[in-house]
């Protein structure tokens, strides 16, 4: 048996500060447990088994802390741009954890596996709960800070009579975290992830990197192998740091249902008469502040209902992305780019087909394709699904009850490139 329990809460510190403290227990139950012992005439460790009930309960703690700040640059000589926010939310949070290997809890015993050249014993730690099916309580003593900054910009515009709120940059975040009790490399990678669109939100962009803070240095004069020392780069004269790995893509979706409540949620009507309350709060100043990241786009629903009316046009949905991304160790670079489509295409109120597929530009040759078929049987559902060609050629055929509580109730049928018969 796994018991967790987590605890926590979430208060106002100063007005504008949210605090977040918490507690976390998990608890392990086990009717055996294992006892190693070194035996020195066969150089091998003995695992014996007892049965028994045995138990572990390891805890950890955190606190949080996170608040929004606002910016307001007002364009007064525009007729048309009324102002620009930024909206930041930095956040911090330390967590701790012990170290469930000490001797005074029990979890691990410090056994004796081997003897060196020269007589002496080597000793591992290992726990009396080793691959058991819930695992066993972690090694070492953790105590780290995460951080993390989210930015968003956008743009108030004025029309003839109505104003409208324009997203530049839904959002722009980094995070990290520090481990004070790491013996070497302490701070971690850095995360860097971007979000708008273009083209009045027909065009999404997505874009992420990871940044290496370390410096790299070669291995001697003679070998040009470099190798991530535990120097900050900006100690060494090597910037902020190395990038990683990139990525960058490029989506965009056409539908036989697109109408103008996409695009009308995307910026927010309003009267005239609110551009003079414009040097009120900042939580007015743009509508709503809960409306992040694009939350509130329209998503087109391809979902009909049984004994409702059901509508001529036959839906359907085609999703074409481009897509980047590259990769740098100390021995190799490597870059890919493919682009990919998918789509869905409702023949009838009960039938679904969609399409999975694509170009590697970089391997030359196709993406993993399929095709899937989806029948409404009332309270069944069937799936089918086929990999034409590729590395995984095969095909499936399943029927399953809806009833979330009688999932695992269904027939299936598959075959694979890797097997000979059913």
């Amino acid at each position: 048996a796994k018991h967790r329990i987590d605890m926590s809460t979430s208060f106002a510190l100063l007005e504008y500060l949210n605090f977040t403290p918490s507690f976390n227990i998990e608890e392990l139950w086990y009717l055996q447990e294992l006892d190693y012992e070194y035996l020195p005439e066969k150089n091998a460790v003995r695992i014996d088994t007892l049965n028994g009930f045995s138990r572990s309960m390891t805890y950890s703690t955190g606190i949080g802390l996170s608040t929004q700040l606002y910016g307001i640059f007002n364009f007064i000589r525009s007729r048309k741009i009324q102002a620009i926010r930024h909206i930041t939310t930095p956040s911090v949070s330390f967590s701790y954890r012990p170290d469930f290997s000490k001797p005074r809890f029990g979890y691990y015993k410090n056994v004796q596996v081997d003897t060196t050249n020269t007589g002496k014993p080597i000793f591992r730690q290992l726990s009396i709960y080793d691959g058991f099916r819930f695992g066993k309580p972690s090694l070492g003593e953790s105590a780290s800070m995460t951080f993390s900054v989210s930015n968003k910009f956008e743009m108030k515009v004025r029309n003839d009579t109505t104003t409208r709120k324009v997203s530049l940059l839904d959002n722009l975040s980094l995070n990290g975290s520090y481990n004070f009790l790491a013996d070497s490399f302490k701070l971690s990678d850095i995360n860097i992830a971007a979000r708008t669109s273009l083209f009045d939100r027909k065009v999404q962009v997505n874009m992420g990197a990871t940044l290496d803070p370390y410096s790299y240095l070669p291995t001697s004069l003679e070998n040009k192998k470099l190798r991530r020392t535990n120097a900050y780069a900006l100690r060494t004269g090597q910037g902020v740091g190395r990038f990683t790995s990139m990525r960058f893509s490029l989506s965009t979706n056409f539908n036989s249902q697109a109408n103008n409540a996409e695009r009308s949620n995307g910026r927010r009507q309003t009267s005239v008469n609110d551009i003079d309350q414009f040097g009120g709060e900042a939580s007015n100043q743009f509508g709503s502040l809960n409306d992040g990241g694009g939350s509130n786009r329209a998503v087109p629903e391809y979902f009909y209902d049984p004994n409702a009316y059901v509508d001529i046009n036959i839906p359907w949905n085609v999703r074409l992305s481009y897509d980047y991304s590259y990769r740098w160790t100390p021995t190799n670079t490597t870059t890919r780019q493919s682009i990919k489509a998918y789509g869905q295409l409702k023949l009838t109120p009960k039938w679904d087909i969609t399409f999975n597929s694509g170009y590697d530009f970089d391997r030359k040759e196709f993406t993993q394709t399929s095709v899937g078929v989806y029948r409404d049987l009332g309270c069944w559902d069937m799936r089918a699904n086929w990999i034409p060609f590729g590395a995984f050629t095969s095909y499936s055929i399943d029927i399953q009850i809806k009833s979330s509580i009688l999932k695992d109730l269904k027939i299936s049928r598959r075959r694979s490139q890797f097997e000979r018969r059913f």
